[in-house]
């Protein structure tokens, strides 16, 4: 389990490549020019403005995400034995789930301030919801799926057998 967590490090480093690319490039991490020229800031002005805390909060919730990936494959790794399929399953399980959260979010929540917090479709978008929430609902992702690769796999014998 901790050497498929490695994989987890991919998009993290990707994001951080990718900010040291568009800083090198820009010269500047400057939101009033987006807003102003673009009228589009793509994130919030507080994020644009508090840009270090932004950008670790930013790949931690990449790399938290990763791991929720992560689960949900090795999951389905122990009920489907070909890994195409298990990868298929994957995003058809992400995205009904994702559907399905959205809807209870959106029919419960609709007038709320929470309603940010029922998309997984928007765990990487900052305007809505507060920072350390996108981090908090990632790391409860992750203990619910945490939880399910457990109990796929805490009996060694049954796992084995079933191989």
């Amino acid at each position: 389990y901790l050497k498929t967590l490695k994989c987890a490090l991919i998009l993290p480093i990707f994001m951080i490549i990718m900010f040291i690319e568009s800083y090198i490039i820009s010269g500047n991490f400057n939101y009033e020019i987006g807003q102003n020229v673009y009228y589009f800031v793509g994130f919030s002005v507080e994020a644009a403005k508090n840009w270090p805390i932004f950008i670790i909060i930013y790949i931690l919730n990449f790399g938290l995400n990763s791991i929720f990936w992560i689960n949900i494959s090795i999951w389905n790794l122990k009920h489907n034995k070909n890994l195409l399929v298990s990868i298929i399953v994957t995003y058809i399980e992400f995205f009904l789930s994702a559907i399905i959260i959205d809807i209870i979010g959106t029919n419960f929540f609709l007038k709320t301030k929470y309603i940010g917090y029922f998309s997984l479709f928007n765990l990487w978008n900052f305007a809505d919801i507060p920072w350390i929430g996108a981090v908090l609902e990632s790391l409860l992702f992750i203990v619910i799926t945490l939880f399910m690769v457990y109990k796929a796999y805490h009996n060694k014998e049954k796992v084995m057998e079933e191989l």
